[in-house]
Parts: C-alpha cells; sequence; structure tokens
C-alpha cells in the first residue's frame, strides 16, 4: 500500500491537493464522453466510506450522503472543473 501512494504522489508530482482530488481533477481531464467518480472521492472521505467491499457478502452498499456533507466548496469545485475541462 505505501508503494501504491508513492507511485501515486510521484505521478502527481508538484500537486498540494489530496490525492482523491488529484484522481477527481484527472478524470474530468480526460477525454472520455463521460466523467464519472464516486462522490465519497470529492468529499475526501477515504476507504471509511467505502460503499462495497468485494467478496464481502454482507455490510455493502450502506454509505448515505448527509445533508451537511455536500458544501459549497464541493459545489464551486466542480463548478470549476466542469468550466476548465468543458464538461
Amino acid at each position: 500500500k505505501n508503494e501504491e501512494r508513492k507511485n501515486i504522489r510521484r505521478y502527481f508530482t508538484g500537486r498540494k491537493k489530496k490525492v482523491s482530488l488529484w484522481a477527481v481533477e484527472k478524470v474530468w481531464a480526460s477525454v472520455a464522453d463521460v466523467a464519472v467518480v464516486p462522490l465519497q472521492d470529492i468529499l475526501g472521505l477515504g476507504s471509511k466510506a467505502r460503499m462495497n467491499i468485494p467478496g464481502t457478502a454482507s455490510g455493502n452498499w450502506g454509505w448515505r450522503l448527509k445533508t451537511k456533507q455536500f458544501t459549497n466548496n464541493h459545489i464551486h469545485l466542480l463548478k470549476k472543473l466542469n468550466k476548465k475541462y468543458n464538461r
């Protein structure tokens, strides 16, 4: 896991954002027609907010967005990315 993190940080050299936000921006910057990321990544919630753990029969799909989790900062971020990458 530490090696994966090192590789990610090398890929995103010079960035000061959280890794999850770096990944979100890379998805938005792609040439794909549609950009889809889990809301948990936009919110920066980490692995505790996973919706599904492969190979696990129970306890999946229980995460729910709480009203105050999605803030004006998140809206601003998505607007900025949509404008920057013409989405």
